[in-house]
Formats: C-alpha cells, sequence, structure tokens
C-alpha cells in the first residue's frame, strides 16, 4: 500500500493494529481503554496538525503535480483505516467495557468523522489541482497593459501584515 503522509501511515498502521488487537480480546481493562484514548487523541492531534499545514501550504501557491503526486496515495490510505475503524468501532460496541468504554466508542466516533472529513477535504484539493489551467485571456491582459502605461491602474504593493492596526 502507498502511503503519502506521515500521518496516514501512523493511522493506517494503528488502524491495523487495533483491529488486530480488539479481535482478539473480549474484554478491555481500564488501562487498555486508557491507552486507546491516548492513541486516539494522538491520531486525531497529527490530522489537524497535517489539515492545518496542508491549507498554509495551499494559501502560499503549491505546484498542482507536486500536490497530487504527494497526496493522492492518502486517500486511498484513509479509505483504508476507516474500513479498519468501522471494525474496530464493531468490537468496542460488541465487548464487555469499563467505565470508559462508551466515552473511548464516543472518540473513536469522533476520530472516524475527522477521517472522513480530512478525506473530503483532500479530495477537493485534489479536484482543484488536477483541472486544466485557464487560458490566458491575452486580449485582457494587452487591456491592463494599456491602461497602466496610461496612468490609470497602479501597481499592487504587498501588505506585510497587521501591523499598522
Amino acid at each position: 500500500m502507498a502511503v503519502a503522509t506521515l500521518e496516514t501511515a501512523i493511522a493506517a498502521g494503528t488502524a491495523e493494529s487495533l483491529d488486530r488487537i480488539f479481535a482478539s480480546v473480549e474484554e478491555l481493562s481500564a488501562e487498555d481503554v486508557h491507552t486507546a484514548l491516548v492513541v486516539c487523541d494522538f491520531i486525531q492531534s497529527r490530522f489537524r496538525t497535517a489539515r492545518t499545514s496542508i491549507e498554509s501550504a495551499l494559501c502560499r501557491g503549491v505546484d498542482a503535480k507536486a500536490f497530487v503526486a504527494k497526496y493522492e496515495a492518502a486517500v486511498s490510505t484513509l479509505d483504508t483505516v476507516t474500513e479498519a475503524m468501522n471494525r474496530v468501532l464493531a468490537r468496542l460496541r460488541r465487548s464487555r467495557l469499563p467505565a470508559l468504554g462508551e466515552e473511548l466508542i464516543s472518540r473513536y466516533e469522533d476520530l472516524n468523522k475527522d477521517l472522513a472529513s480530512h478525506r473530503q477535504f483532500l479530495m477537493e484539493a485534489l479536484d482543484k489541482a488536477k483541472k486544466p489551467l485557464r487560458p490566458i485571456d491575452w486580449q485582457h491582459v494587452r487591456e491592463v497593459e494599456a491602461a497602466y502605461v496610461r496612468g490609470e491602474t497602479k501597481p499592487l504593493r504587498k501588505i506585510a501584515g497587521k501591523r499598522d492596526s
């Protein structure tokens, strides 16, 4: 399985491991539940960080082909992760769980929603990156250049930040 990012690799490995572990355990101890909650929090934080990083890079501008090459495999990996997490959730619902059991199920349901949201975000970004560039309207370019020569426009100046406020 091709994995594009550290986050998807961690999530894929963890989800598959949890699936195998929970398949062999009928009853989880309070310590097991706590460990599973910590793992869930870690994965969620990695995906929040990844999304923030991707959004920041997209705002700065990225090479579309490089973006597609890097993140396309992540989408199929996220599908695999979601399938494994659904199996984990099904097993958790059938298991005898200690007091934090409902919290564990709720948090893993939230993780599944976060994974789906991240996948949707990547799909939309990949769709945009794959679209062909619009053709340059050379007539409009000539009109703007002529207006600039006539002094009817000003060049844009880059704003450094909101330090002036």
